[in-house]
């Protein structure tokens, strides 16, 4: 399955995994923290490492509103997948989605940069 991976200074890029946890974990961390932050695509969601501010490692991209509020910012790296209307699990991300968050998510937002020189942050 194809999921949308976004790593701290890194462009986002598409992945294949075989759609399980462990392989979502191997590549956010573990535990992982699953989230469905955007009102606009409530089918996508984002998978963390659930621990990575308290882990220090770098801050990675900010979570905005349409308006531009800035509502989180993720630390480590996180991945986006689609899941499913009814039923459990993850499903391919479609190529429209594609486009959106690779466009979204393209450069890290000035109050990344910000927090990971406040807290000399170097840990991916």
């Amino acid at each position: 399955m194809k999921i949308l991976v976004v790593e701290p200074n890194k462009k986002p890029y598409v992945k294949e995994i075989d759609g399980s946890d462990e392989a979502v974990k191997k590549i956010v961390g573990d535990p992982m923290e699953i989230i469905c932050p955007f009102l606009e695509n409530p089918s996508i969601c984002l998978a963390c490492d659930a621990f990575g501010k308290l882990k220090r490692l770098k801050f990675n991209r900010a979570l905005t509103t349409s308006t531009g509020i800035v509502n989180d910012v993720i630390a480590g790296t996180f991945v986006l997948f689609n899941t499913p209307v009814i039923g459990d699990g993850i499903i391919d991300i479609t190529e429209e989605q594609i486009q959106t968050y690779t466009k979204q998510f393209e450069e890290p937002d000035e109050i990344v940069h910000e927090l990971n020189r406040k807290y000399k942050l170097r840990f991916a």
